[in-house]
């Protein structure tokens, strides 16, 4: 079950997360690390690098309200956002993001690019990336796609767009995120939310300023993919939901459905996975212990319970009744779940709800 931050009173402090595997024994650390960030990237790195003493990742987030600020530290690696991915997770944000440290080399419309600390870089999560990057330390701002994407020219066409300093409101925007975060652990909920419309209108005059490069394609396979992953986790609980219920609802061929989701397994597929995880996490969740088996199958629409059973031991390794009773800490040793603050991951996501 998503977890939201506490912000019942708009003169709270902002809700912030701080994860860091710092803490955590040499031999789990990148592990930890590869885990949270999949929340939004595919990470890895050498074997040199992953067991070195010197390992390290850190990530602070403030939520201001419908925005998030990031600020993350890690070793050199490598970052991916495959179809795959964008497909399964259906984060929809746009992520404009300073270097303070560290280089980013990446290939963009056929050519080798690069980012150096006091440069800016735009991402577009319905988009596919791949890059490296040097030791880093980054800030990013992450934005909903609804409230940034009215404010530009070319909404659709602002991946992986490279900012320098050369212009005056690129350098107003770099000092606007640096004071950000100086501020974020003083600021009300009132108050950041109150600044929500000043950072979206300093990010669109920075990517509305023009650019001498051609335009490439918008990627609306990609939105479509996310658009329809969206309708499907709005209506999970809906018994009816199934490839030809979202044919008949979205006024979609049936090809082209099938088409879109060929690369994450298929669209039943993909509906079943996501109900075995919300089964999971109900199970997992101690507050609905009152709760019977057959009532939370039947409320995400597993109307089979031997096929349910067989397919929830495929998926986790044990049964249904078997992880409500032993497997709620199994993914996760006790001692490390204490230590590691992960509420950013959820965090995030409800960005995308």
């Amino acid at each position: 079950m998503t977890i939201l931050p506490d912000t019942s009173s708009c003169d709270a402090r902002l809700p912030h997360s701080m994860f860091s595997v710092n803490v955590l024994p040499q031999a789990e650390k990148f592990a930890m690390w590869r885990e949270s960030i999949s929340t939004v990237f595919q990470v890895d790195a050498d074997k040199q690098t992953r067991n070195h003493s010197s390992f390290h990742a850190s990530l602070s987030a403030f939520m201001h309200g419908s925005q998030m600020l990031v600020r993350t530290s890690s070793v050199s690696q490598s970052w991916e956002r495959s179809d795959a991915l964008i497909g399964r997770d259906g984060m929809d944000h746009y992520m404009i993001q300073l270097y303070q440290q560290g280089v980013m080399q990446y290939s963009h419309r056929n050519a080798q690019q690069e980012v150096r600390a006091g440069d800016l870089i735009m991402f577009d999560n319905a988009q596919c990336m791949s890059s490296e990057t040097s030791d880093l330390t980054t800030l990013t701002l992450i934005v909903l796609r609804a409230d940034l994407a009215p404010l530009l020219n070319r909404p659709d066409d602002q991946h992986l767009r490279h900012i320098t300093m050369n212009e005056p409101v690129a350098l107003m925007l770099r000092n606007h995120l640096l004071l950000m975060h100086e501020l974020s652990a003083s600021f009300t909920l009132r108050q950041a939310v109150s600044l929500n419309p000043a950072s979206l209108a300093l990010i669109a005059a920075c990517l509305n300023a023009p650019e001498e490069v051609p335009r490439e394609s918008s990627g609306m396979r990609v939105a479509k993919l996310v658009a329809i992953r969206r309708f499907i986790v709005q209506n999970l609980n809906n018994p009816g939901l199934s490839p030809e219920f979202i044919v008949r609802s979205l006024g979609i061929s049936r090809s082209k459905l099938y088409k879109l989701f060929e690369e994450i397994g298929g669209v039943a597929s993909f509906i079943r996975d996501l109900r075995l995880r919300q089964v999971r996490m109900i199970l997992a969740d101690p507050t609905q212990d009152h709760k019977q088996l057959k009532e939370v199958c039947k409320e995400l629409g597993f109307s089979n319970d031997s096929a349910f059973s067989r397919r929830f031991k495929q998926r986790y390794g044990m049964s249904a009744s078997d992880y409500r009773r032993d497997g709620r800490n199994l993914s996760l040793n006790t001692s490390i779940a204490d230590s590691v603050d992960r509420r950013w991951e959820d965090w995030i996501r409800t960005l995308s709800d």
